[in-house]
């Protein structure tokens, strides 16, 4: 079990932009998922150049019932992997608004709307205001993408490539404890949190990375890449988040391992399209 809560009064609120309009695609499991995205080109093996053109897919709920193990098991990888890694690009890409918007904010200079979006900036990443300045220099340490290599791994392995009992109940993808509501883990006292939609997990995840004190390595490491004009991977990411799970240092090979041996490495650099959101229903089997 994970080592960290998610205060209920998180899970009430979400900055993941739903995709509620537009054109919606039906899919009845990951066979039918991979041929939609081989249609429009999103398939890193025969279009390598897609890897700056993620297509924005949201999901509106995990599958309840897709036998995953449909068409193979790299099918399987291939469709979650895709799957997932549209969405993890598109809550980093609300991260990176709201960085840019702290980088050019000018302290000395804010209006009352400036400063509402400042204060509420700072209580969303848990960063007590007592002086601006000192302020603005953490949340900047985490107001900052996670890598999409470590989102992918750690999305596969927490819920069984989607078909976790939390996925597929909940839309938890991440394993993450909650003090109230959820689902029940069995055997345990615990409870997981549950979310409206995929990509609300997506976003409580990485606000714990980018706040838990557990994780505070990984964001120091981060800032000194950036620093330097480089980025963190997410193989080199992976090695700070032994906190995440019991089994420890175990849990780091464990993602390690996944990014290294499933070719991962490739999405942090990855970039997503300049194209409408589309929304895939899925379908369940009868």
């Amino acid at each position: 079990m994970h080592r960290f809560l998610i205060p209920t009064v998180m899970l009430l609120v979400s900055t993941f932009a739903h995709a509620d309009q537009g054109k919606v695609v039906t899919v009845r499991g990951p066979a039918e998922l991979a041929a939609y995205y081989d249609s429009i080109g999103y398939n890193v093996r025969t279009n390598p150049k897609v890897l700056q053109a993620i297509p924005r897919t949201q999901f509106t709920r995990v599958p309840q019932n897709w036998k995953w193990n449909e068409g193979g098991i790299p099918l399987k990888k291939s469709a979650f992997f895709r799957a997932a890694a549209s969405g993890i690009l598109q809550v980093n890409e609300l991260i990176f608004a709201d960085r840019r918007k702290l980088e050019a904010l000018n302290l000395s200079l804010m209006g009352d709307v400036d400063q509402a979006w400042f204060l509420s900036l700072a209580k969303r990443y848990s960063v007590e205001v007592k002086d601006p300045s000192s302020a603005k220099i953490e949340l900047l340490m985490r107001v900052d993408a996670i890598p999409v290599s470590l989102a992918l791994a750690q999305s596969a392995v927490e819920s069984g490539w989607g078909g976790s009992r939390f996925a597929r109940k909940g839309n938890a993808l991440f394993g993450q404890w909650t003090t109230s509501g959820g689902i029940k883990a069995k055997g345990s006292n615990a409870r997981l949190a549950t979310f409206a939609t995929p990509g609300d997990s997506l976003v409580a995840y990485m606000r714990n990375l980018n706040t838990h004190g557990s994780y505070a390595g990984l964001r120091k490491a981060r800032a000194a890449r950036r620093a330097a004009g480089k980025s963190l991977s997410g193989h080199a990411a992976a090695a700070y988040l032994s906190s995440y799970a019991e089994t420890g240092q175990e849990y780091v090979e464990l993602l390690q391992g996944m990014i290294k041996h499933n070719g991962l490495g490739i999405a942090d650099g990855a970039a997503l399209a300049e194209t409408p959101v589309v929304t895939i229903k899925p379908i369940d089997p009868k």
